[in-house]
């Protein structure tokens, strides 16, 4: 029997390659990808069915979110209660998401329960009913749901920031407004729903422990069903990215919420890798520069934070708190002063090593067992970057000089090109 010394830490080495774990791509009869992530040692599977578009199908404000809602509320053989008691009985869950690029359903069980809970997927993809009393519960309790939210600095700062970055009549850029829930009827989600769940926009990722006979059942529920979607084309709208500053007051004036940022790039942009780690420095993690020094040593907020929001066809930059009002002023001081020094001054070697230690073990957590492996797969799949980007990013973090990260700071961390919204 081996003695374990507990004073001892547990050891560790430099993580030089992380490649992403085997798995297997087929295409079924009517075009539709099948990817499979078959591992683990748990008796665990895990479905997710994607369709591609989100609001660049709409032909009306919120279609898709609603669409995507009521996907689940009833189809024509099973009510609302019987989609929701069957999947209890079985222990399974199951998530419909809508994004502004796409909409996802996300199945999760026990294996040995998968053949049984099938049928009803099957019905919630090819046979939703969109019941009108369903609807209308939804619509009352988004409308209450949001009347709260509109109540929030936070979120009344994100609202404005993104109108301002996109417009607010774009794909990117419109927000939820009472009088679009108001609209919503029955004959949209139904339109919406023929024109963009078809096979040529849907791609399926299956993982998990399970056996060909599973596989075998998603290959002939989903391959079997050839429907077109209706085509898009993203044209990026260039008329609303001019930088400016957006003051909003409220009933809430003990707190300012500020969002400043700028419009980027998505996953394929050849910065965005080394862009990632100059804003992991900034304000991407608890250690970051601006949680340091302006939670830390001023005191001024409790939570500070950058982020590098990317979708499909764009992206956007921020940098996000919410601060009393008599440390606004100091407060986007020190945020400019932070952003100056990183380009100005070259990142010390220490720093920067740690930085990287830390995304790539972040890296590792995303593959980290079957179903955060399948996650990661739908994920990069979905700006078609499935292949070769992760390898790629990786390269970018362990290669990327103090000299880059000060030059990305010069180009794209200019304040005068910042958009700045206060709200409070």
């Amino acid at each position: 029997m081996t003695t374990i010394d507990w004073k001892k830490g547990p050891g560790f080495k430099p993580i030089d390659m992380i490649t992403l774990p085997h798995y297997t791509t087929t295409v079924l009869n009517n075009g539709v990808k099948l990817i499979e992530v078959r591992q683990g040692t748990q008796d665990i599977i895990k479905l997710d069915i994607v369709y591609r578009g989100g609001r660049f199908l709409e032909h009306k404000k919120l279609v898709a979110k609603f669409t995507a809602i009521l996907l689940r509320e009833g189809t024509q053989s099973y009510s609302s209660a019987e989609i929701a008691n069957t999947l209890d009985f079985y222990g399974a869950v199951l998530r419909v998401s809508n994004n502004l690029d796409h909409i996802y359903l996300s199945l999760t069980c026990l294996t040995k329960y998968f053949d049984d809970i099938m049928p009803i997927i099957q019905e919630i993809v090819f046979q939703p009913t969109f019941p009108e009393s369903e609807l209308a519960k939804i619509k009352k309790t988004s409308i209450e749901r949001l009347a709260l939210d509109l109540s929030k600095n936070d979120v009344l700062s994100y609202r404005l920031f993104t109108e301002a970055l996109y417009g607010k009549d774009e794909a990117y850029g419109y927000n939820t407004e009472i009088e679009a829930i108001e609209k919503i009827t029955r004959h949209d989600l139904i339109n919406y729903y023929q024109s963009a769940f078809g096979s040529d926009n849907c791609y399926i990722v299956l993982g998990g422990q399970y056996s060909s006979v599973q596989s075998q059942i998603v290959v002939e529920t989903f391959g079997s069903v050839l429907k077109k979607s209706k085509p898009y084309t993203y044209q990026s709208n260039t008329t609303t990215i001019s930088p400016t500053t957006i003051t909003h007051p409220t009933k809430n004036e003990l707190q300012s919420s500020v969002k400043v940022g700028r419009r980027m790039f998505g996953r394929h942009h050849k910065d965005f890798g080394k862009f990632f780690v100059l804003n992991t420095i900034l304000g991407g993690y608890f250690g970051s520069r601006l949680m340091s020094s302006i939670r830390e040593d001023l005191g001024y907020t409790y939570n500070i934070y950058s982020a590098l929001d990317f979708m499909i066809h764009d992206g956007y930059f921020y940098i996000s708190t919410e601060v009393g009002r008599e440390y606004l002023n100091d407060t986007l001081h020190e945020i400019k002063n932070n952003i100056e020094v990183i380009q100005t001054e070259k990142i010390r070697k220490p720093e920067l090593d740690m930085v990287k230690s830390y995304l790539k073990g972040n890296m590792l957590n995303l593959i980290d067992g079957p179903l955060n492996t399948a996650n990661t797969i739908r994920s990069l799949e979905l700006d078609f970057s499935l292949g070769t980007p992760f390898d790629h990013f990786l390269d970018d973090i362990e290669h990327v000089t103090a000299k880059d990260l000060q030059v990305l700071a010069q180009q794209y961390l200019n304040w005068e090109e910042m958009t700045l919204v206060i709200v409070g």
